[in-house]
């Protein structure tokens, strides 16, 4: 998430979210430069219904069943969008769940009200939930007719009869069931073996398929055990042969949402300062006392500064 402000050749200004510091690209280098809500462009202009600058988010996620070496990325400038994503993913934190998972993307139609001319809209905004708390209306009203009781028809002749007819026919119906009693009692001992058997099997049908599903998701964890996302760059001063000196150093994000902050090796420091939040690499970390050095970068997907996100 940042906030960010294009004109006709691009993004010209950025600020990643909770941050102070953004980027601004003057003659064709970015530079620093503070943000704050006393910002121009953070103002809306009279006349206008937004400000220059907005909030855009990147929502990047994996498509395992078509590509298990690449990220996607979903660019998303709707506000309410990018909290509602936000909040969702936040909460999940709060409740000590891994983001790792499977998730459903979809659209909510929602009404809105304007706070610059009070009028009201039908916006689509999306929205996202995991899949086993997904629940759809189609699989509620087939589970609500699962569970409806049909009532069977009554025939109200029987109540007509007389009461030796209905003496008579309830001694044959205790005679009849009586028989039928027996009967099944046999089946059932004929049977007990056999749906032991077939029990058997299908516990042990369900275990192979247990185990194949947890073999995939451990191949797929591994595959992208080593990839990290770029979050952001900065100096630092090491101690080195007695005097300090300035480092590199990324601010990276695993698949289970670890941050963890490497020394850029200078043959990879040129390359990492034209990449994009959001880049994603392949790290080789290596620990050196209180300090983790990235040993070596592999560049999957760059996002270069100077093009618009």
């Amino acid at each position: 998430m940042r906030r960010i402000r294009y004109n006709q050749t691009g993004a010209v200004c950025y600020c990643q979210f909770g941050q102070t510091q953004g980027r601004q690209k003057i003659s064709g280098t970015w530079k620093p430069i503070e943000c704050n809500k006393e910002c121009k462009y953070r103002i809306v202009e009279k006349g206008k219904t937004k400000p220059a600058c907005l909030f855009e988010g990147n929502l990047r996620f994996l498509l395992p069943e078509i590509s298990q070496d690449r990220i996607w990325r979903m660019q998303i400038k709707g506000y309410t969008s990018v909290f509602a994503l936000k909040e969702y993913l936040d909460f999940q934190k709060f409740l000590g769940k891994s983001l790792v998972g499977d998730y459903y993307l979809f659209l909510k139609k929602k009404k809105q009200t304007s706070k610059i001319d009070g009028k009201s809209y039908e916006n689509f905004i999306l929205d996202i939930v995991k899949k086993e708390d997904f629940i759809s209306e189609d699989n509620t009203l087939d589970e609500a007719k699962k569970l409806t009781v049909i009532s069977p028809n009554v025939d109200n002749s029987t109540q007509n009869s007389d009461k030796n007819g209905n003496e008579n026919n309830s001694n044959i119906a205790e005679k009849n069931n009586s028989k039928e009693t027996k009967t099944t009692t046999k089946r059932k001992k004929t049977t007990n073996k056999e749906t032991v058997e077939e029990t058997s099997k299908i516990t042990k049908l369900e275990n192979t398929v247990s185990n194949e599903e947890n073999s995939e998701n451990n191949n797929l964890e591994n595959k992208f055990k080593n990839y990290y996302l770029l979050v952001s760059v900065y100096t630092k001063d090491f101690q080195k042969d007695g005097k300090p000196t300035e480092y590199l150093v990324g601010t990276f994000v695993d698949q289970n949402d670890k941050t963890v902050d490497a020394v850029i090796p200078p043959q990879y420091i040129e390359e990492i300062l034209h990449s994009d939040a959001g880049t994603t690499v392949v790290l080789d970390l290596k620990r050196a006392g209180n300090n983790i050095i990235a040993n070596h970068i592999e560049f999957v997907k760059k996002l270069p500064k100077d093009v618009a996100a």
